[in-house]
């Protein structure tokens, strides 16, 4: 039934990469790449075009129809024309994201440097990914080698995240370029750091020996522009933009630090009223000067010299408390009795030049290892450590906990995270082919699908489990909290936000002989039920509900955005291309306007039968 990686426990060094994930402000250091027209791309071919939006069927083979207008670029895949689409601008290291929309059946790509291929082909619904799947890493060739064997390095995504043809999906990569040395010699290969599609990592540290097989250059360099190709289908891009990663060059010097040592309590100490019990210099930032005391304090000074006018990201963890001052400025405090591996932010505008700091470092947890750690990031820098790894937290790290459903579909109960809530009465159930989905059962509401892998329920079967949260594995698309069926006083009144608390009586579900549940309730004197399957229909949901004697104006909430689109009969686009719904015109579906974007909602009108599907 279930696939549980096995617990244990290690020893992990955040110098090491144990909480290593530092991010600047949103969108800081971006270059954003114009689609206003062509100028930022070399010779383009006139298969390319700009346009304002597309529309796209997944039901249709090569079908792309692009709308007059500025701001996303469209390989419309007309006429005998397959050229690639390539930047003037030249990359290295770089974090590279966009988003892109597949025709059905389009198989597409993009280049890092115009070398190593990452693929952008239409993989919807395939269960077992192969390395020429969306967000696969395209293999290398070698005519020397054995037949068989020719083709080598090409790795599979993780999971197959891809969504249907039609929608908007987002690539994000981060990208190391191959290190080359003044002779022109090769030192380090490239390197795809991290490939997420649609929000879920799919590739990890892949190195690279050389060129994809169909790279547009054969040779390798520290720099080289982005290649766009399509050679079997429309293809659309938009919101292109990468940051580009140099390494940063921060010293620092003149350290020297005064160790107090006192039963220091759970209030940040005035020095000034404690005895220094030891001084000295120090050759690197370091926590680690204690004299073997559970409880002390030290008082680090020195300079730094920064390479660069920039704004900076300075990042303090402490198991303790914490102070930083950059210039005799406070930038960061960190007051905890506690231990936790969060890092304590801010951004500075600092000169090119030195700088004073110091760290006021208070350990005044016992029984754990001292931890004392600064970092340093630029817009368009690494990060740097400015503290030896010696000072990094020694932690027990637990392998996580993956639950995957194996045969037949596996239901479990938990606290979920929607938005900034925590839900607490929420059931997620999971299904061998990989369509999953989440349903509070106070409010009647499907609240997310994904697809991909099933939940990760570390935080619920480790130790005591006390936040109880699963947390889905794949791509989730998110739909609504509110409760999908009221009564309304006509068809324009609005949607209730949600149900009282006693206005929903639960009646538990059942299940059918594929394990397919059926949630009951009763909601203000209606009998309910909602049956959720993925069995009967391709790579999709089917909800069917189904109210005991349903009095007028009873409604069903179908789907609710921004933007909903009706694209062919009974077949509805939602919320800027995120997913499809299908309803039969027999159950009167209704889209209306509200303050908020739109609605579509059917009425439960001489039936007391309501299907609909619900694709992505």
């Amino acid at each position: 039934m279930t696939n549980i990686k096995g617990l244990t426990f290690c020893l992990c060094l955040l110098g090491c990469g144990f909480l290593s994930s530092f991010a600047q402000k949103a969108g800081e250091g971006f270059v954003n790449i114009t689609l206003n027209d062509l100028s930022a791309f070399r010779q383009p071919g006139k298969n390319w075009s700009i346009g304002s939006d597309v529309h796209a069927d997944f039901n249709k083979v090569g079908f792309i129809e692009l709308i007059k207008g500025a701001g996303m670029v469209v390989n419309t895949a007309a006429g005998d024309e397959k050229t690639s689409l390539v930047t003037t601008s030249e990359l290295g290291n770089v974090e590279l994201e966009f988003d892109f929309l597949l025709a059905k059946a389009t198989h597409a790509s993009v280049f890092l440097q115009g070398r190593y291929e990452v693929h952008l082909s239409d993989s919807w619904a395939k269960q077992v990914p192969h390395f020429s799947d969306c967000g696969g890493i395209a293999e290398r060739w070698d005519e020397s080698r054995s037949e068989g064997n020719r083709g080598f390095e090409g790795i599979a995504p993780s999971m197959n995240v891809c969504r249907a043809p039609g929608l908007w999906q987002h690539l994000k990569v981060t990208f190391r370029a191959p290190q080359i040395n003044e002779k022109g010699e090769k030192t380090a290969n490239a390197k795809f750091e991290e490939v997420y599609l649609n929000g879920t990592l799919v590739q990890e540290e892949v190195r690279l020996s050389g060129p994809s097989r169909n790279a547009v250059f054969s040779d390798e360099k520290s720099m080289g522009p982005l290649v766009f190709q399509s050679d079997d289908g429309p293809i659309a891009f938009r919101n292109i933009r990468y940051r580009m990663i140099n390494t940063l060059n921060v010293t620092a010097s003149g350290l020297k630090y005064r160790y107090f040592k006192s039963d220091f309590k759970n209030e940040f100490p005035d020095l000034t009223k404690f005895n220094v019990s030891s001084q000295d210099t120090l050759s690197q930032l370091t926590g680690n000067v204690g004299k073997g005391d559970e409880v002390y304090a030290l008082d680090i000074t020195g300079d730094i010299k920064i390479p660069a006018q920039d704004n900076y990201t300075m990042s303090l963890l402490t198991n303790g408390m914490g102070r930083l001052y950059i210039d005799d400025q406070l930038l960061i405090e960190r007051i905890t009795s506690r231990w936790n591996n969060r890092f304590y932010t801010k951004q500075v505008s600092l000169t090119a030049g030195k700088h004073t700091v110091r760290i006021i470092y208070v350990k005044n947890i016992g029984g754990q290892k001292p931890a004392l750690v600064l970092s340093i990031q630029g817009v368009n820098t690494d990060r740097l450590d400015l503290t030896d790894k010696g000072s990094a937290p020694a932690r027990d790290v637990t392998d996580p906990i993956f639950l995957q459903p194996q045969g037949s579909p596996y239901l479990l109960r938990s606290f979920l995270n929607y938005g900034d809530k925590k839900l607490t009465h929420t059931i997620s159930v999971g299904n061998p082919n990989q369509l999953n989905y989440s349903y509070d059962l106070k409010q009647g509401a499907l609240i997310q699908i994904w697809r991909g892998e099933f939940l990760d329920v570390t935080n619920m079967w480790v130790q005591r489990g006390e936040p109880q949260l699963a947390i889905p594995r794949g791509s989730v698309t998110t739909l609504s909290d509110a409760p999908a069926v009221a009564i309304l006083s006509d068809a324009n009144a609005a949607w209730p936000d949600s149900v009282a608390f006693d206005e929903l009586q639960n009646k538990g579900y059942t299940l059918d002989d594929e394990r397919a549940p059926t949630f009951r309730y009763v909601i203000k004197g209606v009998n309910i039920s909602d049956k959720i399957s993925t069995g009967s229909v391709l790579a999709s949901i089917l909800r069917q509900l189904t109210a005991t004697n349903p009095p007028a104006n009873l409604y069903c909430r179908i789907a609710s955005g921004v933007k909903i689109d009706l694209i062919s009969e009974g077949i509805y686009r939602i919320d800027d291309k995120s997913y499809y719904v299908v309803i039969d015109k027999k159950y009167k579906p209704l889209l209306r306007q509200t303050k908020n974007g739109y609605e579509l909602i059917a009425p439960f009108e001489n039936t007391p039968n309501l299907n609909y599907i619900i694709t992505w």
